[in-house]
């Protein structure tokens, strides 16, 4: 059995990775780390905020479930597709519990204050804890891409 050199294997190797490393310049131009992830590390979900604040969410979102996003290494996939749930379920409950507040503005129903407390803490919180869910899903899809991509 003959061995391989190890620049015959890279040679192998080498289209997958290019190709994943394109897919991943991409996801961080549709996604990157100093916009709506940056929101949502900073912002406090009881204060309203621009509608256009998750803009870069929705894109990423919207585009997900092209075949041409998809990752050919099956951890960076999963990875990616850990973060897209969480996207979509923190934009679906963005959804259920924020309403329009001034011009382009979003805010949970201040108006809960003072007829449902609990509400309004709920909403709270769990925008909170799934925001945060996000950007712990983004972070380590970021992670886990520069380590096996070699970025």
């Amino acid at each position: 059995m003959a061995l391989k050199s190890p620049l015959a294997a890279e040679e192998s190797v080498a289209p997958w990775i290019a190709s994943d490393r394109r897919r991943f310049l991409a996801f961080q131009r549709t996604l990157p780390a100093d916009g709506t992830i940056a929101f949502l590390r900073e912002h406090h979900m009881s204060a309203p905020f621009d509608r256009d604040a998750l803009d870069q969410l929705r894109s990423f979102c919207d585009g997900g479930d092209r075949e041409d996003d998809a990752f050919l290494d099956r951890k960076l996939e999963r990875k990616r597709r850990q973060l897209l749930r969480r996207c979509r379920k923190f934009l679906h409950y963005v959804g259920e519990y924020t309403d329009h507040a001034q011009d382009s503005q979003v805010s949970v129903p201040l108006i809960w204050e003072e007829e449902a407390p609990r509400k309004l803490d709920h909403a709270v919180y769990l925008l909170h804890r799934l925001a945060e869910r996000v950007v712990r899903s983004y972070e380590e899809f970021v992670d886990t891409a520069r380590g096996r991509l070699s970025l």
